[in-house]
């Protein structure tokens, strides 16, 4: 091993490896100037930024799930966009750190098109350009450009930053030979990876199945009964389609304060965002608000227990039982001091299970919404008093034991992640030869 000129991540190589500036080894391009609301069914492929992100993008293969379609006349019209094989996409923009420096190497041979926010990194020799996008997946490589990378909502990559980016190689049949190891060693691990994800898809399932089942034909074997409710056309007899708004006594929603002034942000009433609302119950906020914000925005403190529904954003119809005091954004609807014949989990667990009819009563476009009048408005079968409680009480039992599945697989596929990543670091370094 000799000291490499890399110091700032990588220590020491093996005798014959070199290092460089990544600017000696790629030129750059940008992707096409579109949206979302450009992509078709059918037409030319593009990668763009989205999927460049996506969980199963290894970095080291452009696969068929990745790609997207655009019109033939969006992409011909700007021939720069137009990948050649060897070429390294990046995403230009990230939400957090982590993702800076993801990228997809384009292994094909066909007609592939870099979309929106993504940045081409042109390869000037190609024949490295499979051991860079395994060297790309290291968190030392990736260090440098997270230090440079601009930004704090979301940080940008762009080519100045790129470009004092160092990186180290072998000579060119050794990088044949580690990646040759790597795909080999890594498709076993991605294969028991997916097997463990389709086992966590399956959990879910299972668990929607029962919800709704629980939810809508009871635990027994009552009678059913025909219902005008197209969404729930039979009911258990003794059960009743209630509207939501006849289950609280109050449903109310929130206000974001003026969010220039952080005198507003510094304060310990926690204020609740839909990205909040994940899994059945929230504790805690990512957000507090000062006595000055409940002052002069006049925001209502909801008292805990009640429930949150998220009416809009990426977390559109999540759900979740509030427990602690709190205000909410506008995003936020919350429902209120149950009555007398209601038990709020159960209507919890009634919620989960019509997510799907919820979404699809939003409107709007690009950003869809769920009105408060809209929640007001839906129905779900009301049991007798002690049977919600019965009923909540079993799925409360159904769901502990799934989430201990789920929890022990996500441990399998983290423990699986990491050795994958520790095996791409020793080789791509030199730690760990392939024989020749």
């Amino acid at each position: 091993m000799i000291r490499a000129r890399t110091k700032e991540w990588v220590r020491q190589v093996p005798v014959g490896w070199r290092d460089g500036r990544l600017k000696d080894f790629f030129s750059y391009a940008k992707g096409l100037n579109i949206t979302k609301a450009d992509l078709v069914e059918d037409g030319v492929a593009v990668v763009s930024y989205g999927q460049i992100h996506a969980k199963h993008n290894t970095g080291t293969h452009l696969d068929q799930s990745l790609i997207r379609y655009v019109p033939e006349e969006i992409a011909v019209a700007c021939p720069n966009s137009r990948l050649k094989k060897g070429d390294v996409v990046f995403a230009d923009t990230s939400e957090d750190l982590d993702g800076v420096g993801n990228c997809v190497l384009n292994d094909s041979d066909g007609e592939v098109y870099a979309g929106y926010h993504a940045l081409i990194a042109r390869a000037r020799f190609p024949e490295h350009s499979k051991y860079l996008s395994y060297l790309f997946q290291t968190d030392e490589w990736r260090g440098q450009v997270r230090t440079r990378a601009s930004g704090i909502k979301v940080f940008s990559l762009t080519q100045r930053v790129l470009n004092p980016v160092t990186v180290i190689l072998p000579p060119l049949p050794e990088q044949k030979r580690i990646a040759a190891f790597l795909d080999a060693k890594c498709a076993d691990i991605d294969k028991a990876i997916e097997a463990k994800r389709k086992q966590l898809d399956c959990i879910d399932e299972m668990w929607k199945n029962i919800l709704y089942k629980a939810t809508t034909q009871g635990l027994g074997t009552a009678r059913m009964v025909k219902t005008k409710n197209r969404l729930f056309p039979e009911i258990p007899n003794g059960w009743r389609l209630h509207k939501i708004a006849r289950c609280f006594d109050t449903i109310g929603s929130g206000t974001t304060p003026k969010s220039h002034n952080q005198d507003y942000y510094d304060g310990e009433t926690p204020w609740l965002q839909s990205g909040d609302l994940h899994g059945r119950y929230v504790d805690v906020t990512a957000k507090c608000v000062s006595e000055l914000a409940l002052k002069d925005c006049n925001l209502t403190i909801f008292k805990a227990p009640f429930i949150a529904i998220a009416m809009y954003g990426a977390s559109i119809a999540n759900t979740s039982i509030v427990r602690i005091d709190a205000c909410t954004n506008q995003a936020c609807c919350t429902l209120n001091e149950p009555r007398w014949n209601v038990c709020q989990a159960f209507v919890y667990y009634s919620l989960c299970a019509c997510k799907d009819a919820m979404l699809m009563e939003a409107h709007g476009g690009t950003q869809p919404n769920i009105s408060r009048e809209i929640i007001r408005k839906i129905k779900i079968p009301l049991p007798p008093y002690s049977e919600q409680f019965e009923i909540a009480n079993y799925l409360d039992a159904k769901r502990k034991n799934l989430d201990e599945l789920t929890d022990n697989l996500r441990r399998q596929i983290e423990v699986l992640a990491d050795y994958r990543k520790s095996l791409i670091h020793e080789y791509v370094t030199g730690e760990r030869r392939v024989a020749s």
